[in-house]
C-alpha cells in the first residue's frame, strides 16, 4: 500500500541494569538461604519469631517453585543461613569501624548476632531441619497427617504447631499458658 505507514517505533535499548544483590548462576539453595536471613531480620520476625519468618519464606517458595529443594539442600539450610547471619553481622561492623558516623552500616549487626546464636545455640541443626523440612513442603498452616514410625496412631503436624521460642522476641501468653500448666498438672 500506498495508505499512511504507522509510526517508526522506537528500538529497545537498555538504560539501566538493577543488581539485586546476588544476581549469579548458583544453587537456588543459596538465594533461598539468603531470603530466609533478611526475614529473619525483618520486622514480621521482630513480632512473630524468626523461625517463623524463616518458615514462611520457605513455606512460599514452595508454593511457588517449579521443583522443590532436595532433602540434602533443606539439611543445608541450617548452616547456610548461620554463615550468612556471620558474615552479615561482621561485615556491619567491620563496614562501621571503616566510617564510624555511618550508623547504617549496623542496621543487621545486633539483630543478626541475636538470630545467629539463637539458631546455633538455642535452636540447634536438628531442629532447624526439622522445622525447615516441614515449611519445605509447604505444610505452614496446614495441618498434614503423619504416620509415626511405631506404625502407632496418625498425628497431624503443622508449622504453626512447632513452638521454637526465640528469646528476642517477647511472649505475652507465657503466664497465662503457665497457669493453664499448672492446673493442669494438679
Amino acid at each position: 500500500g500506498d495508505g499512511p505507514r504507522p509510526p517508526a517505533r522506537p528500538r529497545p535499548c537498555v538504560s539501566g541494569v538493577i543488581d539485586f544483590g546476588d544476581a549469579v548462576h548458583t544453587w537456588q539453595v543459596l538465594e533461598i538461604s539468603t531470603a530466609m536471613v533478611y526475614a529473619m531480620l525483618g520486622p514480621f520476625a521482630a513480632a512473630h519469631g524468626r523461625m517463623r519468618a524463616a518458615g514462611a519464606v520457605l513455606q512460599g517458595y514452595a508454593a511457588a517453585a517449579r521443583r522443590s529443594l532436595t532433602e540434602e539442600e533443606v539439611g543445608a539450610l541450617h548452616l547456610l543461613i548461620c554463615a550468612r547471619l556471620a558474615l552479615s553481622a561482621t561485615m556491619g561492623n567491620y563496614s562501621h569501624m571503616q566510617d564510624p558516623e555511618n550508623e547504617y552500616l549496623l542496621l543487621h549487626s545486633k539483630p543478626a548476632w541475636e538470630a545467629l546464636e539463637m539458631l546455633w545455640r538455642v535452636v540447634g541443626e536438628e531442629e532447624a531441619t526439622a522445622y525447615f523440612q516441614v515449611a519445605a513442603r509447604g505444610w505452614l498452616g496446614l495441618a498434614q497427617v503423619v504416620g509415626r514410625e511405631d506404625g502407632g496412631d496418625v498425628a497431624e503436624w503443622k508449622l504453626d504447631d512447632i513452638d521454637i521460642p526465640d528469646p528476642h522476641v517477647q511472649d505475652l501468653l507465657a503466664a497465662s499458658r503457665d497457669k493453664l500448666n499448672e492446673r493442669i498438672e494438679s
